[in-house]
């Protein structure tokens, strides 16, 4: 795999940056970690899928030389492609991949094997801490055919089901004459508009923004039932 190391100023570290401290709930744990940026400029897999980017976690000789928790590498050709919106939402999508490990009782572990106390307000701070970290893999996986043919099997599938349904908006107005319920609008629909504001988002990069992000998030995870 050929790869260069990303500047400090390039769109991705810096998005990062924005989207860790816009919803600190999520990314708390990073605060303190040291993550490597990296362009990835080998030729397609020969499955003809690309991968539009993926995280690791160094171990060996790789941490060592690298200092680095985890290694974040985005395909340079592809990110050329993407919007604004798209941008956000892959970097997003990696940082989740950038995970700490919790014990029995669901608490942070640091590095030196403790478990993490919450701070004076109830809750987990990373900074200046050494965390054990991991690479969380993805909550559900399958095949676009499986769920033609199967549906959704999994308690992983159905969960993931259950997220799109609430990611459902009413249409103002449409009542389903059986129920009373407002109708709603498509999943899809919902996620083009998330889509749309993580592109306002990355045009306006402002701490405004970065607070208006924070709710969003913060209504997402209410809904979620979280």
């Amino acid at each position: 795999m050929n790869c260069q190391e990303m500047k400090d100023t390039e769109d991705p570290r810096r998005l990062a940056a924005e989207i860790c401290a816009a919803d600190h709930q999520a990314f708390w744990h990073l605060a303190a970690a040291r993550i490597k940026w990296l362009w990835e400029t080998d030729t397609p897999a020969p499955s003809g899928r690309v991968s539009l980017g993926r995280a690791k976690r160094p171990g060996g000789l790789l941490r060592h030389f690298s200092g680095a928790d985890f290694i974040i590498t985005l395909r340079e050709d592809t990110w050329a492609d993407l919007t604004d919106g798209q941008r956000w939402a892959l970097v997003r999508h990696e940082l989740l991949h950038c995970g700490v490990k919790l014990n029995k009782a669901g608490q942070p572990m640091t590095a030196a094997g403790l478990p993490l106390p919450r701070g004076e307000g109830g809750e987990y701070d990373g900074e200046g801490v050494r965390l054990a970290y991991i690479v969380r893999k993805h909550e559900f996986e399958g095949f676009l055919a499986e769920i033609d043919a199967t549906g959704r099997w999994t308690p992983e599938m159905d969960a993931a089901h259950r997220r799109w349904r609430q990611l459902m908006l009413p249409l103002s107005g449409e009542i389903d004459k059986d129920t009373g319920e407002v109708l709603p609008v498509s999943a899809a629909d919902h996620l083009s508009v998330r889509i749309l504001r993580g592109e306002e988002a990355m045009r306006r990069r402002s701490p405004r923004t970065g607070r208006g992000t924070a709710r969003i998030a913060k209504r997402d995870r209410a809904r979620a039932g979280g």
